[in-house]
């Protein structure tokens, strides 16, 4: 898998994590979240640092940022580098085996949750 996919699946599985569910499923969640942790605290430091790196900054050193909280190039004619570097980043492949859980199918998810969880979360009624 690309480390963007972990990132995604994180995020996705940090929204299912919400909502309450019996301790079976809770736990199996929680168990994923473990594995992916450390891919999206990689990804996210590595994207900082490319931030800080391009970034247009104030006089005490911090990044500016739009109300959209996207940040200003220091050199607006370096963000296709950026880019480039950020996908790269992005698609970094990601050998190590993650597990997959079976939990119930939850009330509600949208598709894009779904398909950031494929392949890592299987879902389908659990026996107890």
């Amino acid at each position: 898998m690309h480390l963007i996919e972990l990132v995604e699946a994180y995020i996705a599985l940090l929204e299912l994590m919400r909502k309450e569910s019996d301790y079976q499923t809770a736990h199996a969640m929680v168990t994923l979240k473990r594995a992916l942790k450390p891919q999206a605290d990689f990804f996210t430091a590595e994207e900082t640092k490319l931030m800080e790196q391009y970034a247009k900054k104030d006089e005490k050193g911090r990044v500016i940022t739009t109300e959209q909280g996207r940040f200003l190039f220091a050199h607006p004619d370096q963000a296709p580098e950026y880019a480039r570097r950020r996908t790269e980043l992005a698609m970094v492949e990601v050998t190590d085996p993650f597990p997959q859980i079976v939990i119930p199918p939850p009330e509600r998810i949208t598709p894009q949750q779904l398909e950031a969880l494929e392949g890592l979360i299987r879902f389908e009624e659990v026996q107890a």
